[in-house]
């Protein structure tokens, strides 16, 4: 059915496709039809009587002829058409469906055999102006087509005389036929979907009630009888071996290029909708920013777009100017003079080594860092940790990025310049014609990935925002929509398979080993974050939503099914058998690459998650227990014992049911210790215990028992009160025992197991040594909305960070305002201490209880425990 601008509703009579309207001879033919078969037939009797040298010329100035009549003949006229409705209105004014017209007799004659849907009187003038633009379109694709297919086969004359080897002839054959025979099922496909109506752009004129389901080769490529449908014209370009059909056949594909965006694609977003699929979902992507973290963000300053190459250059941006500045640096190496042959070859090296090192860093480097993103969320922490927002992150993220691809392309295209400006290849290479037409059209496949690919995604999308900002839905849901739109439609991974054409077709032209092997670095490096940091974020994120399947391979799926269906259950097993070996083959390479590559993450990414969790294992201590029995034996001698206050110990029993001894990260500890008399009884040991001194080290830094080697770091106390102040002090009041406290810099501040060691006299001596014990960080929970608990377990917690701390919690000496979780930190300082040293006690233990790393300089600014509270909170929710 039928519906014209006006809104009449009328039958749509059936119509045939070009090839049987003009070649079937079961189908009436008007005098249109039988004009244009003559105009097609005397092409080929030109090519007869045209000379051999005048063939290749004449054609390709008719087929130039028919291009310009089809690309620009018929788009003036459907562009009128869409805009203007003229065909219709010239129709009316020139009155060419009137009675008695030549143009009426032939649509009654040809709708002769449709009367009930079919009357020229009652059925609308759209349609009959249609149906006359039909024949023009029948004409114009004829005539282009066969002035295209004998100018091929003038083309082809040399063949007979050319040198190429027989092998090179088999295979440009091959693969042309090939081509031609895929060009032909596109084709066929793609009129199976759209019918005569869209084929003949029927929805400029009416439009017509059709349920149209766009699979198969829709599937496969955007616009696919203007991408792939023109594969043909490559193989025969391909059969002749002639550089100059390939030309014409590119700039022929071009001009139909041109067609789509100037007259078609307008059309379509004015007559089904304002935007195409591609640039809505990158809307969609766009709005999700605005409600990143729960916060609007359309009045942010930071929600300035993002520099994407050199688009959206911000002048006010310091990260912008750098990477304009970075490249204009670069190129400038292109204008160098070469003073000798070997500065020559050296300066070579220096630009291949710089073209590897950029391209290293912006895929492996920046890969790694998106990795530990993913698990650990590690580049957010890092600026959570100064004070910095995670949307500051990622727009720093961002810049990194950009700058980083830019340098990487920069520094491959100068050493590529460089190259082919000191050894001359500019035009001194085989086949060079060939090469540059291949290069240009290997660039022009990788921009328009890339383009297509940022259409897609957006920016958010691009810069890889779902690794870094959670995005939720108007309702405040953390919902991970995933949508396949624009190019992602047809393939899962573009960048993989057409991301680096233009890098390889300039390869090619070049024919050099270096390029080569830069071009497959680009290559296997592009691989590398596609499956080992794209995907496996992927999973994690959308899980289920995941498709299995790309269009492609679901339109070659089908198709093999449909044509297995057609050749027998023996061709079938077959087929099934080889592609079962083939995938077990595949899949054993990627269960090799994946184990390598994976190892390799684990190895080098984990290494400091691991480290940390053998460090905190506080309940874990056997692995201790061989160096702990070790040192433990004999540990106080007849001569002196050295004792931790019980007080200062948490007791708990482990799984091996030996009893342990925990002291909290940052709290106070007490020692005593005593001589024996008999070690006092001499006045020059009574004289050397005034410098004895002991010291805190960690288990296994001191392989002796007897004699400390290890640095204790300024962690040790003199055993008596001023003991090293004044050397001419009287030594007289002999000192048997006493009590010191380990607080602030003396402390431990680093998980694992520890031990103290009393010294003789000012040396390294060991008189006595103090039981294992373990300094652990009991974890802090923070429970949503509740400020309050939080705020008064950080003021219990950083109370021993002040320099009034000591080993009598009950302490008069502690200033009123300690219960405060408002007090402000200036008050609880002391002026002995450095502030910094302060904050940065307070950093560790937040770190360590509450498992989030702020620097000491973010803490300082908050002032007070309540202000610190509330931000902790903030960043365990983005953490979360």
């Amino acid at each position: 059915i039928g519906k014209t601008p006006d809104g009449s509703i009328f039958p749509v009579p059936h119509t045939s496709d070009m090839v049987k309207t003009l070649f079937d001879p079961r189908i009436r033919k008007s005098p249109i039809d039988i004009i244009t078969v003559a105009i097609l037939l005397s092409n080929v009797l030109l090519y007869y009587y045209l000379s051999p040298s005048w063939r290749v010329p004449i054609f390709i100035i008719l087929f130039a002829f028919w291009r310009l009549m089809y690309n620009a003949g018929l788009g003036w006229l459907l562009n009128k058409q869409s805009n203007q409705k003229s065909l219709v209105k010239w129709a009316k004014r020139y009155r060419i469906f009137e009675s008695n017209s030549f143009i009426r007799n032939h649509l009654s004659c040809k709708f002769k055999d449709q009367p009930e849907v079919y009357n020229i009187n009652t059925i609308p003038i759209e349609f009959n102006t249609w149906i006359l633009f039909r024949h023009f379109v029948d004409l114009v694709l004829m005539s282009d087509f066969t002035c295209y297919i004998i100018l091929a086969v003038a083309c082809s004359q040399h063949l007979g005389s050319s040198a190429s080897s027989t092998v090179s002839t088999i295979s440009r054959w091959t693969a042309g036929i090939i081509l031609v025979l895929f060009n032909l099922w596109v084709k066929l496909d793609a009129h199976r979907v759209v019918k005569d109506y869209a084929w003949y752009w029927g929805d400029f004129f009416f439009l017509e009630d059709l349920d149209l389901t766009f699979d198969g080769v829709f599937e496969m490529a955007p616009h696919p009888m203007y991408s792939i449908g023109y594969a043909g014209f490559y193989g025969i370009s391909l059969m002749t071996g002639s550089f100059t059909m390939l030309l014409v056949s590119v700039l022929a594909h071009a001009c139909q290029f041109a067609f789509l965006m100037i007259v078609e694609t307008p059309h379509i977003d004015k007559t089904y909708g304002a935007q195409d699929d591609d640039e809505e979902q990158a809307t969609k992507r766009r709005k999700q920013k605005k409600f990143i973290d729960g916060t609007d963000k359309e009045n942010n300053d930071s929600m300035i777009p993002a520099m994407i190459l050199f688009k959206n250059f911000n002048i006010t941006r310091t990260s912008d100017l750098l990477t304009v500045v970075s490249c204009f640096n670069y190129l400038i190496l292109l204008f160098i003079p070469y003073f000798s042959d070997s500065f020559r070859i050296e300066f070579k090296i220096f630009l291949f080594l710089s073209s590897i090192f950029w391209r290293f860093f912006n895929t492996i480097i920046l890969g790694l860092i998106l990795n530990k993103q993913s698990n650990f969320k590690f580049w957010t922490k890092l600026y959570l940790k100064y004070g910095k927002s995670p949307v500051e992150a990622y727009h720093e993220w961002q810049a990194l990025q950009n700058s980083t691809m830019i340098m990487s392309y920069i520094s491959l295209l100068v050493y590529i310049s460089y190259l082919f400006n000191t050894e001359n290849l500019w035009f001194n290479i085989d086949n060079w014609q060939i090469k540059y037409v291949l290069a240009v059209m290997g660039i022009s496949l990788q921009i328009y990935t890339n383009w297509s690919s940022w259409l897609s995604l957006g920016e958010f999308g691009w810069f890889y925002g779902d690794f870094f900002l959670q995005t939720n839905n108007i309702n405040g849901d953390n919902n991970n929509e995933l949508t396949y739109s624009g190019i992602y439609r047809y393939l899962n991974h573009p960048s993989r398979l057409f991301g680096n054409s233009g890098i390889w077709a300039l390869a090619i032209i070049s024919d050099s080993f270096s390029i080569y092997f830069l071009t497959f670095l680009w290559t296997i490096e592009s691989f590398f974050v596609t499956q080992f940091i794209e995907q496996p974020h992927m999973q994690k994120l959308y899980g289920d939503k995941i498709r299995k399947e790309d269009g492609v391979s679901k339109t070659i799926r089908l198709a093999r099914k449909s044509f297995s269906s057609k050749v027998g259950a023996k061709n079938v097993n077959i087929e099934l058998g080889v592609s079962k070996r083939v995938k077990s083959f595949q899949d054993s390479i990627d269960k090799v690459i994946n184990e390598k590559i994976n190892e390799f993450l684990n190895n080098k990414v984990n290494e400091n998650e691991r480290i940390s969790f053998t460090i905190k294992s506080s309940d874990n201590p056997e692995n201790y227990n061989d160096i702990i029995r070790e040192l433990g034996e004999e540990s106080n001698s007849e001569d002196g014992e050295l004792e931790i206050n019980p007080k200062s110990f948490n007791k708990y029993e482990s799984k091996n049911k030996e009893t342990w001894n925990k002291i909290n990260l940052g709290k106070p500890i007490e020692l005593s210790w005593h001589c024996s008399e008999a070690l006092t009884i001499s006045p020059k040991t009574s004289l050397q215990t005034k410098k004895d001194w002991v010291g805190l080290y960690k288990v296994g830094e001191n392989r002796s028992k007897n004699l400390t080697t290890a640095s204790s770091h300024g962690k040790w106390i003199g055993v008596v009160p001023n003991g090293y102040a004044d050397e001419e002090e009287d030594s007289s009041d002999d000192t048997m025992s006493g009590t010191i406290c380990f607080s602030l810099e003396k402390l431990p501040w680093e998980l694992g197991h520890w031990e103290f060691r009393y010294h003789l006299g000012g040396t390294h001596t060991v008189l006595a040594r103090s039981e294992v014990f373990e300094v652990v960080a009991p974890k802090i929970h923070i429970q949503a909305g509740n400020t309050e608990k939080l705020s008064a377990d950080l003021m219990i917690m950083i109370n021993d960070c002040f320099d009034y701390q000591n080993c009598d919690n009950s302490a008069d000496s502690k200033p009123a305002g300690l219960k405060l979780p408002n007090a402000n930190f200036d008050i609880l300082l002391s002026p002995r201490h450095t502030r910094q040293k302060v904050f940065q006690r307070i950093s560790i233990l937040i770190k360590n209880y509450l498992n989030i790393e702020l620097s000491a300089h973010v803490i300082e600014i908050d002032e007070n425990c309540n202000a610190l509270a509330k931000r902790l909170m903030k960043i365990n929710d983005i953490l979360r």
